[in-house]
């Protein structure tokens, strides 16, 4: 049975919008259907302190029944306060705990819809160990972009110099901040260098950009398209002062795996445009680069 203490945390909590039973799917995609209510306490629970009423069984089994038809009219915050009030009654219904982790995620409390989750994944039904596994995986740390970010890396930059393909070598550095859900704001910097003798553009570009992340999978790879405004300040020996801005907008393509809660890797492709540089070196077009490295994540947001 549940400790009496962890029944009496969680319980005022408010809860997070379920997804329907069955329970195999995302709550996303997939509508609950009724379930019967386990047999069996969680493995952390204690007989002596909490047990279910013989008469408080079907009362709490009507109260999970109307939350999943509140959750098929996607009215998550009466899911949420049914279920509150469904393992209130009977504190073994892990079908309610499980739908009740579902709601706390839809109404953005992940830290209450974790602590639900976890009383689910004790449940001795099959499917809603399964459902309340792939629903912590999701709220896990590593699986999900809702920390901080900064990254570094390298790789080749390609330059049309007169129709002739030409790489170099563009380093960066960036950061990311969560701003709403899968939006992150990004900020990068890069820099490419050459042969002062040579009559040759280099200099940094920062880009200020919007970038909006697609869970692959279980959410451990993610595919994050971002594009935004981008400085150009070039150097090189065709300007007297040695230096000419450009204001130009930059397009990314970044694919990143989190290995642990802190680190990961990623590729990325990018392309931008500076119609003051196109005007004034017409001989120069920059159409791809390409950057590889390491990426840190930081806190939780």
């Amino acid at each position: 049975m549940i400790p009496l203490a962890l029944l009496t945390v969680l319980g005022p909590a408010r809860a997070q919008e379920p997804p329907p039973v069955p329970v195999a799917a995302p709550p996303a995609t997939v509508q609950p259907a009724p379930a019967e209510p386990a047999s069996a306490p969680p493995a952390t629970a204690e007989p002596a302190t909490v047990t279910s009423l013989p008469g408080a069984t079907k009362s709490a089994r009507d109260l999970y029944l109307q939350a999943l038809k509140a959750w098929k009219r996607r009215d998550f915050e009466q899911a949420r306060d049914l279920c509150k009030e469904a393992v209130s009654g009977d504190p073994l219904l892990t079908e309610a705990w499980l739908l009740r982790s579902y709601a706390h995620q839809r109404l953005r409390e992940p830290a209450l819809a974790l602590a639900s989750v976890r009383i689910a994944r004790e449940s001795d039904r099959e499917d809603v160990r399964a459902a309340a596994r792939s629903l912590e995986a999701r709220l896990t740390q590593d699986d999900v972009r809702d920390s901080p970010s900064a990254w570094a890396g390298g790789g080749p930059l390609f330059e049309l110099i007169d129709g002739d393909l030409q790489p170099r070598v563009v380093l960066n550095l960036g950061v990311g901040v969560p701003l709403w859900e899968r939006l992150t704001g990004r900020a990068e910097v890069r820099w490419t260098a050459f042969d002062p003798g040579e009559l040759r553009v280099a200099g940094t570009r920062a880009s200020a950009m919007a970038a909006w992340t697609v869970p692959l999978g279980s959410g451990r790879w993610s595919f994050t398209p971002s594009a935004g405004p981008s400085l150009w300040i070039a150097t090189g020996q065709y300007w007297a002062d040695g230096v000419n801005p450009y204001l130009g907008i930059r397009a990314d393509l970044d694919l990143d795996t989190r290995l642990t809660p802190a680190l990961g890797f990623y590729a990325a492709v990018g392309t931008e445009i500076y119609p003051g540089q196109i005007a004034d070196l017409r001989w120069l077009y920059e159409p791809l680069e390409a950057r590889v490295g390491m990426r840190l994540w930081f806190w939780r947001a």
